[in-house]
């Protein structure tokens, strides 16, 4: 005899199903099977199956255990309690089910997982107590065991795709996405599949069917831009990297130096804490930041001060890791129970029930969690603790936007801290007597601890060399691969847009930029241009120096034009400067503003001066001039600097009115700074380009202001004397 849950309530003898009668009879007996061989009393058995039981239920529920009896015979038994149905091993579905899934989920084997879970669902075939009215606590086990059926579906479904099936499954999947196109777990599985199997456009409409239906969760988004970006570590299994979790803190670092502020920050934060719920601090900033090394170094600082009593934890989440796919938290979870000492037999694998352990074993206890290298707030939200005195301290290039935290941006080293750590290395007084070259390689690195840390292992490893010739070494790129292999990281997991600004603020020589400037580098509008800075911004790879105006790191620029020059074709980098100049020139000669020309003087500057050496004559040429007034009157001591480029300019284009013009305005500022001989050549070499040129006025007019310059230092030697 076999006992049905899943699909109708029925019972079968063989293939032969028995008479069991109508909805509310066989309702009787789906309540008995929820525990069988259990004694349930009159009762309890009338709310099992009625929400509001009518004035007849209990002589109801004696008419239909008589009929059951007539056909279950000795198994349905009554005594003075209730009523009692004798099942035997493996004659119940749900319970073999039930058994088959539990091992499936302890199973470590990705072949075997799916086996079990293949043997689970075989008894699983529909939803459960189908054909009846489900009221009380049948609606209660129906909704029970249909989630735990569900998550069988997708753990047989995840286990074949670990297994390498991908090719198997999409089928499957595709059905199960008929039933629910919003299903967004069965979505993110297709989509791994169609992307394994190699048809990444499949893949990406997926997503696109699935968005037009719903809004999709962080964990799906990442996923699609992953696959946009080809991502090469989707090839191993999704939730199924390695991942240790520790019952102890990383090491701190002996020679750590620096952040004194966001020290005093996170010991501030840590004494003001409520102590009503877990204290989170994010430290978030660009790759190379040295996030980790701080929030190690934090984490030792608040454990000598009494942090985390009852335990300390760590565990690496992957977000940006080469080869290895952003951590699953629900694999987290299971490694973290196992170092708080629960059995793995007692782990389950369920997410929820998961997740509930987890907040059960952390509840009431002052722990401190080390979350490192974060992709995301989905993925860190979940392994929060539940203790209210406990700290958790996540590293992350993204700002995570995690609810209830602190975050603390990890900005480049100062340059007292950048030479403290090089001092580390080779001692301050070295430092001191080559104190030129220490500069030059502060100034090379940015502060980015980082590279300063590589640059200080160089140092011990040959410490004959001297700091100029490896400050000679940075400045040829000894560093780039090293340094490259880091950024990438970041690089891949962005967006298409965010993507391509990134590569284009490689070449252009500017020192910030603005939605407007950065809508001219890559040709779209500044409310496009303004989302992508934002997203850079968010990853770390820009920062804001003032409301609208965003700086990347000079290493990262300098990574972001390797990009481009890898990546895009030759002419895209030339294009992107061409309409920044062009941009720019057609400002500079529109408006007369001088808060405008004072804002951007520093990207005028820069572009001009690396205008002439990367063939941008026209530029340089054009650029002085337009400048001119407000130089004048605002930066005297670079107007010279600048019109010698123009200068230069000109002669490179063989333009010899550009020329003339360049150089009687080079004349008059010479004149004005007291050096008139120069000046005087200056203008005949003018008036002679111009009669050259058959441009008698022209001529006439630079010899004219060389009379005039003339009178004027006569006048001005009369005064003297």
């Amino acid at each position: 005899m076999r006992f049905h849950l899943f699909g109708s309530i029925e019972v079968r003898v063989g293939d032969r199903p028995l008479p069991v009668g109508g909805p509310r009879q066989r309702a009787v007996l789906g309540a008995l099977l929820l525990t069988p061989g259990v004694v349930v009393p009159t009762e309890q058995l009338v709310h099992r199956v009625w929400d509001n039981p009518p004035g007849s239920a209990e002589s109801n529920v004696r008419t239909y255990i008589a009929r059951l009896r007539k056909v279950l015979g000795e198994r349905l038994s009554t005594d003075e309690h209730g009523y009692r149905l004798t099942v035997g091993p493996g004659e119940l579905d749900a319970a073999v089910f039930t058994e088959l899934a539990d091992r499936a989920e302890r199973a470590t084997d990705s072949a075997e997982r799916a086996r079990l879970y293949a043997e689970a669902l075989a008894h699983a075939r529909d939803e459960p107590l189908l054909g009846v009215e489900l009221e009380a606590a049948l609606r209660s086990a129906a909704l029970r065991l249909r989630e735990r059926r569900r998550a069988a579906v997708f753990g047989e479904l995840d286990a074949r795709l670990a297994a390498g099936e991908h090719h198997e499954i999409t089928g499957r999947l595709r059905a199960l996405l008929t039933g629910d196109p919003a299903d967004e777990r069965a979505t993110e599985l297709l989509m791994l599949a169609l992307f394994r199997a190699g048809r990444q456009i499949e893949a990406l409409d997926a997503y696109t069917a699935f968005r037009a239906r719903a809004h999709p969760a962080p964990g799906l988004s990442a996923l699609h831009k992953r696959i946009l970006n080809q991502d090469r570590t989707l090839s191993l299994t999704p939730g199924r990297a390695s991942v240790e979790a520790h019952g102890r803190l990383p090491a701190d670092l002996p020679e750590f130096t620096g952040r004194t502020r966001l020290i005093a920050r996170a010991r501030e934060l840590t004494g003001a804490a409520p102590g009503n719920a877990p204290l989170i601090l994010v430290f978030s900033g660009t790759a190379g930041a040295g996030k980790t090394a701080l929030a190690v170094h934090i984490g030792h600082l608040l454990a000598a001060d009494g942090a985390g009593a009852d335990g300390h934890l760590h565990a690496d989440l992957n977000g940006f890791t080469a080869d290895a796919a952003p951590a699953d938290p629900h694999t987290v979870l299971g490694a973290l129970l196992a170092v708080l000492g629960v059995p793995a037999a007692r782990v389950p694998g369920e997410p929820a029930s998961r997740a509930a352990l987890y907040r059960e074993h952390t509840a009431g206890k002052r722990l401190l969690l080390l979350l490192d290298d974060a992709s995301g707030a989905a993925q860190v939200a979940p392994l929060v603790p539940a203790g209210s005195g406990t700290i958790v301290l996540v590293t992350g290039r993204r700002n995570l936007l995690l609810d209830g935290a602190a975050d603390l941006t990890v900005e480049p080293f100062t340059d007292a801290e950048a030479n403290a750590l090089l001092a580390t290395a080779v001692g301050g007084e070295r430092l001191r007597a080559e104190d030129a070259a220490a500069r030059r390689i502060t100034r090379h690195c940015g502060g980015l601890p980082l590279a300063l840390a590589l640059a200080a292992r160089r140092l011990r490893a040959r410490p004959e060399r001297s700091l100029a010739g490896l400050a000679g070494g940075l400045e040829h790129g000894a560093l780039d691969d090293e340094l490259s292999a880091v950024f990438d990281l970041s690089y891949r997991a962005l967006d298409p847009g965010p993507r391509r600004l990134y590569r284009l603020l490689g070449p252009p020589a500017c020192e910030d930029v603005t939605a407007e400037t950065a809508a001219a580098i890559c040709g779209r509008t500044p409310a496009e241009a303004d989302g992508d800075l934002e997203a850079l911004l968010d990853d770390h790879l820009l920062t804001q120096t003032r409301p609208g105006r965003y700086r990347m790191h000079r290493l990262l620029r300098a990574h972001a034009d390797a990009l481009c020059a890898r990546e895009d074709p030759p002419a895209t980098a030339r294009s992107a400067v061409g309409r920044l100049h062009t941009w720019y020139l057609r400002h500079a000669l529109a408006t007369g503003d001088p808060a405008w020309f004072a804002a951007e003087y520093a990207n005028l500057r820069a572009l001009t001066r690396a205008a002439g050496p990367n063939g941008h004559h026209t530029f340089a040429l054009a650029l002085p001039h337009a400048l001119l007034p407000w130089l004048r009157d605002h930066r005297p001591a670079d107007t010279a600097s600048l019109l010698a480029l123009a200068r230069r300019a000109a002669l490179a284009l063989g333009d010899h009115d550009g020329l003339a013009r360049s150089l009687v305005e080079l004349a008059r500022e010479h004149a004005r700074t007291g050096r008139a001989d120069i000046a005087a050549g200056l203008l005949d070499e003018a008036a002679a380009l111009r009669h050259e040129r058959g441009d008698t006025a022209g001529a006439a007019e630079a010899l004219a202001a060389k009379e005039e310059l003339g009178r004027d230092s006569a006048a001005v030697g009369g005064d003297a004397r």
